[in-house]
């Protein structure tokens, strides 16, 4: 229940509020971006999100993993301690986690099917920030279009993915979420952009 808890529609307005005059707000995506065209640097900020993203639930999803292999490793070493039969260990050790199993997995499965979304969308995004590198400046009001859809994808992401726990994010925030290598390549290709078309 906590943790499919979603924000209620009239708290919205106060968090957006929050976010324009930045109290209480972290800094999560988007540090560092300059870019003259501003479809570009839109691009580069929704690209990063998203890599950004599918780190984090990579790493949630390897947690997942090792907590289902320690409960199983746990559960079968208790019943071997116990010279327990394979009747008994059904019904005293696996039954009762048979709920808790099913949760873990579930959440397995949830989190490797944003991960591969996560990277698709990646994909997409890189390819219009290589074909928009190459456009004529006439033919550039569609990648504003692509630039919506990729933010409503990531709002309904946001709104129906599975929630991160702030615990997972300060683990991994320097590495993954301000992650240099993300920085470094948005950086450098900003820049081949920038000498391209200053």
């Amino acid at each position: 229940t906590i943790m499919f808890k979603k924000i209620p529609n009239d708290e919205i307005p106060i968090i957006v509020k929050k976010m324009k005059y930045g109290r209480d707000i972290d800094k999560t995506y988007y540090d560092g971006i300059e870019c003259s065209d501003n479809t570009m640097a839109m691009l580069f900020a929704q690209r990063q999100n998203v890599l950004s993203d599918r780190f984090l639930r990579k790493k949630y999803c390897l947690m997942y993993k090792l907590l289902l292999l320690l409960i199983v490793g746990v559960s079968i070493a208790i019943a071997i301690i116990l010279n327990q039969t394979v009747k008994e260990f059904l019904i005293e050790i696996l039954i009762p986690l048979i709920s808790l199993i099913s949760f873990i997995i579930i959440q397995i499965r949830k989190l490797s099917e944003e991960v591969k979304r996560n990277e698709q969308i990646g994909e997409l995004i890189d390819k219009d920030i290589d074909e928009l590198r190459n456009s004529k400046k006439e033919d550039r009001k569609e990648y504003l279009i692509k630039c919506r859809e990729y933010q409503n994808y990531i709002f309904i992401r946001r709104l129906n993915a599975a929630l991160i726990p702030n615990f997972v994010y300060r683990m991994f925030e320097k590495n993954y979420v301000d992650n240099k290598e993300i920085n470094q390549s948005i950086t450098s290709e900003r820049g081949t952009f920038d000498e391209k078309y200053l």
